[in-house]
Protein backbone atom coordinates (compact mmCIF):
# COMPACT_ATOMS: atom_id res chain seq x y z
CA UNK A 1 0.00 0.00 0.00
CA UNK A 2 2.60 2.39 1.10
CA UNK A 3 4.53 1.37 -1.73
CA UNK A 4 1.67 2.04 -4.28
CA UNK A 5 1.53 5.90 -2.53
CA UNK A 6 5.31 6.02 -2.64
CA UNK A 7 5.19 5.35 -6.47
CA UNK A 8 2.33 7.44 -7.34
CA UNK A 9 4.27 10.49 -5.48
CA UNK A 10 7.37 9.55 -7.50
CA UNK A 11 5.18 9.85 -10.87
CA UNK A 12 3.52 12.99 -9.84
CA UNK A 13 7.48 14.35 -9.17
CA UNK A 14 8.81 12.97 -12.38
CA UNK A 15 5.63 15.03 -14.25
CA UNK A 16 6.11 18.52 -12.42
CA UNK A 17 10.31 17.48 -14.04
CA UNK A 18 9.14 16.90 -17.17
CA UNK A 19 6.88 20.01 -17.20
CA UNK A 20 9.27 22.17 -15.95
CA UNK A 21 11.84 20.93 -19.02
CA UNK A 22 9.14 21.43 -21.41
CA UNK A 23 8.06 25.05 -20.68
CA UNK A 24 11.64 25.90 -20.95
CA UNK A 25 11.77 23.91 -23.95
CA UNK A 26 9.07 25.66 -25.38
CA UNK A 27 10.34 29.00 -24.32
CA UNK A 28 13.28 28.36 -26.35
CA UNK A 29 11.51 29.21 -29.67
CA UNK A 30 13.41 26.72 -32.10
CA UNK A 31 11.42 24.84 -33.72
CA UNK A 32 13.98 21.29 -32.19
CA UNK A 33 12.96 22.93 -28.71
CA UNK A 34 9.03 22.48 -29.98
CA UNK A 35 8.90 18.88 -30.95
CA UNK A 36 10.79 18.56 -27.26
CA UNK A 37 8.41 20.20 -25.79
CA UNK A 38 5.41 18.18 -27.73
CA UNK A 39 7.37 15.06 -26.87
CA UNK A 40 7.49 15.97 -23.18
CA UNK A 41 3.93 16.99 -22.76
CA UNK A 42 3.52 13.40 -24.38
CA UNK A 43 5.88 12.05 -21.21
CA UNK A 44 4.21 13.92 -18.70
CA UNK A 45 0.69 13.15 -19.88
CA UNK A 46 2.11 9.22 -20.02
CA UNK A 47 3.46 9.87 -16.41
CA UNK A 48 -0.34 11.33 -15.36
CA UNK A 49 -1.72 8.28 -16.69
CA UNK A 50 0.54 5.90 -14.52
CA UNK A 51 0.18 8.08 -11.51
CA UNK A 52 -3.57 7.76 -11.86
CA UNK A 53 -3.56 3.63 -12.79
CA UNK A 54 -1.23 3.51 -9.34
CA UNK A 55 -3.67 5.53 -7.15
CA UNK A 56 -6.84 3.38 -8.45
CA UNK A 57 -4.16 -0.07 -7.33
CA UNK A 58 -3.92 1.73 -4.17
CA UNK A 59 -7.60 2.76 -3.57
CA UNK A 60 -7.87 -1.16 -4.68
CA UNK A 61 -5.67 -2.37 -2.14
CA UNK A 62 -7.25 -0.14 0.64
CA UNK A 63 -10.08 -2.82 1.62
CA UNK A 64 -8.49 -6.02 2.37
CA UNK A 65 -5.73 -3.57 4.26
CA UNK A 66 -8.02 -2.69 6.60
CA UNK A 67 -10.53 -5.87 6.62
CA UNK A 68 -6.50 -7.10 7.56
CA UNK A 69 -7.00 -4.74 10.02
CA UNK A 70 -9.43 -4.93 11.40
CA UNK A 71 -9.23 -8.95 11.90
CA UNK A 72 -5.64 -8.36 14.10
CA UNK A 73 -7.33 -5.81 15.92
CA UNK A 74 -9.77 -8.63 16.84
CA UNK A 75 -7.58 -11.31 17.09
CA UNK A 76 -5.51 -8.79 19.68
CA UNK A 77 -8.96 -8.02 21.72
CA UNK A 78 -9.69 -11.94 21.94
CA UNK A 79 -6.49 -13.03 22.79
CA UNK A 80 -5.75 -9.65 25.59
CA UNK A 81 -9.67 -11.10 26.88
CA UNK A 82 -8.08 -14.48 27.20
CA UNK A 83 -5.27 -13.58 28.98
CA UNK A 84 -7.46 -11.24 31.19
CA UNK A 85 -9.94 -14.04 31.92
CA UNK A 86 -6.89 -16.50 32.55
CA UNK A 87 -5.20 -14.02 35.10
CA UNK A 88 -8.24 -13.84 36.94
CA UNK A 89 -8.40 -17.89 36.98
CA UNK A 90 -5.08 -18.27 38.60
CA UNK A 91 -5.79 -15.29 41.25
CA UNK A 92 -9.14 -17.33 42.23
CA UNK A 93 -7.07 -19.95 42.55
CA UNK A 94 -4.83 -18.67 44.59
CA UNK A 95 -7.39 -17.24 46.91
CA UNK A 96 -8.98 -21.02 46.96
CA UNK A 97 -5.26 -22.30 48.10
CA UNK A 98 -5.20 -20.18 51.18
CA UNK A 99 -8.57 -20.29 51.85
CA UNK A 100 -8.00 -23.89 52.16
CA UNK A 101 -5.02 -23.53 53.61
CA UNK A 102 -6.58 -21.52 56.72
CA UNK A 103 -9.33 -23.82 57.28
CA UNK A 104 -7.04 -26.67 57.14
CA UNK A 105 -4.80 -24.69 59.34
CA UNK A 106 -7.65 -23.54 62.01
CA UNK A 107 -9.36 -26.60 61.75
CA UNK A 108 -5.93 -28.32 63.31
CA UNK A 109 -6.03 -25.54 65.69
CA UNK A 110 -9.56 -26.02 67.10
CA UNK A 111 -8.99 -29.83 66.84
CA UNK A 112 -6.45 -28.90 69.92
CA UNK A 113 -7.23 -29.26 73.17
CA UNK A 114 -7.45 -25.70 74.73
CA UNK A 115 -4.85 -25.02 77.16
CA UNK A 116 -7.05 -24.27 80.03
CA UNK A 117 -8.94 -27.93 79.39
CA UNK A 118 -5.62 -29.69 79.37
CA UNK A 119 -4.85 -32.35 82.41
CA UNK A 120 -1.84 -31.12 84.74
CA UNK A 121 0.57 -33.90 85.76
Amino acid sequence: MRALEAAAERQLQIRRSIRASAIEDLTADTEAGREAWLLKSFDSEIAAWKKARIELLAEQARPPLEHAREDLLARRMERRQVEILHAAEVQEEEKRRIRHDQNRTDDWFQSRPAPWNRKRR
